[in-house]
């Protein structure tokens, strides 16, 4: 089972079979070049938890009967407890940057709205549109009045 992990850690694959470790050991330098290509942010989340977790269930059942093979169980177990710290580290800074684009996005819809509101104020449409409408009114009063003197003219 330690293999297997092993295997389906260095495969980024979570259902690895005992052919496929078989497939893995026979040829030495493959299995050392994968090794030492394999960074830790190639695995997924998803994977490093489930083989970590088998790990962690299975660690006391290993035991002294590993042997010569305790050293894959070692590099395992660090592999994957490094790849869970770097994953993290990897979501954070994504995370950071979106938050950071956010508040970017944030500051210019502010700035748009600063800018309005200065406008507003340096054109006084406030008042320009209270002065239009007191214009209208007065206007309509005068054409009422002029309707008024075209009746009693009639």
């Amino acid at each position: 089972k330690v293999l297997e992990v092993f295997v389906s850690t260095l495969r980024d694959k979570p259902d690895t079979k005992p052919v496929d470790v078989e497939l893995f050991f026979l040829d030495f330098d493959k299995l050392y070049a994968k090794m030492g290509r394999m960074e830790s942010t190639d695995c997924s989340h998803k994977l490093v938890d489930e083989n970590l977790k088998t790990i962690k269930e299975h660690e006391k059942s290993f035991g002294a009967q590993l042997g010569e093979f305790s050293v894959f169980l070692d590099w395992t177990t660090d592999f994957l407890e490094a790849a869970q710290i770097d994953l993290k580290m990897v979501r954070l800074l994504d995370e950071q940057k979106e938050l950071e684009l956010s508040l970017q996005r944030a500051q210019l819809k502010l700035s748009r709205f600063d800018q309005m509101e200065l406008h507003n104020r340096q054109f006084a449409f406030e008042t320009y549109f209270q002065t239009t409408i007191q214009s209208l009114e007065e206007r309509a009063g005068l054409f009422s009045s002029i309707v008024e003197t075209d009746k009693a003219q009639a």
